[in-house]
């Protein structure tokens, strides 16, 4: 379970080579112990980080016919960004409702900013004049993130705006907002979310010199 939670830490951060690392071992002890439910759990991440859509959905719909709960709000969601990485998005987009609905109907609201930041980046994938609903939502993720006191998550999400205005020219606000919560940070630093967080300031700051 331990194995399975990295994996799950590495998704959220978009470290696919490290979530097939620690898929391989998680596997191992799977068919050791005949652990069957954790096996297509971490199934499912594993084909998330290979970009494998078939395998996600046919894991995603042997766990929705168990009428399996726990944990769908994210695990669904890793084959949301799959068919959107394929260009399926109104797929993509349903499957996140779905998580919507279980986060109302169930209570489980951890992966809500995730959700939301989600929907924004491929709202705007569809469609580049998205721009309006694409910015309600990453609003929407960054608001949740910091009422649950998730500073990663308020990060990707305040990237993704800040990226969003950076392209519709609003270079001061973006940096002044990327600034506040990247300045909360004293570790981490060579995490993905970091990585890029850095490396859009200093994209902001060479743009935004007179």
């Amino acid at each position: 379970m331990a194995l399975l939670y990295v994996m799950r830490l590495h998704t959220h951060q978009g470290e696919r080579e490290r979530v097939i690392a620690v898929g391989n071992a998680v596997q191992a002890h799977c068919e050791r112990y005949e652990l069957v439910f954790t096996q297509p759990l971490a199934r499912l991440m594993r084909a998330w980080a290979l970009g494998d859509v078939h395998t996600a959905r046919q894991i995603l719909a042997t766990n929705e016919a168990m009428d399996l709960r726990i944990g769908m709000t994210s695990y669904r969601s890793l084959v949301a960004d799959s068919e959107a990485a394929c260009g399926h998005y109104d797929a993509a987009l349903a499957l996140l409702q779905a998580c919507f609905d279980d986060a109302e109907r169930t209570g489980e609201r951890y992966a809500l900013a995730h959700l939301y930041r989600l929907q924004g980046c491929i709202l705007l994938a569809r469609d580049s004049a998205a721009a309006g609903a694409a910015e309600a939502c990453f609003r929407q993720a960054i608001a949740v993130a910091h009422e649950q006191h998730a500073p990663m998550l308020e990060l990707l999400a305040t990237t993704a705006l800040c990226q969003l205005w950076r392209q519709g020219g609003n270079i001061r606000p973006a940096r002044e907002m990327l600034t506040k919560i990247y300045d909360q940070f004293t570790e981490g630093f060579a995490t993905p979310p970091l990585v890029a967080a850095r490396a859009l300031l200093e994209e902001l700051g060479r743009e935004g010199l007179p």
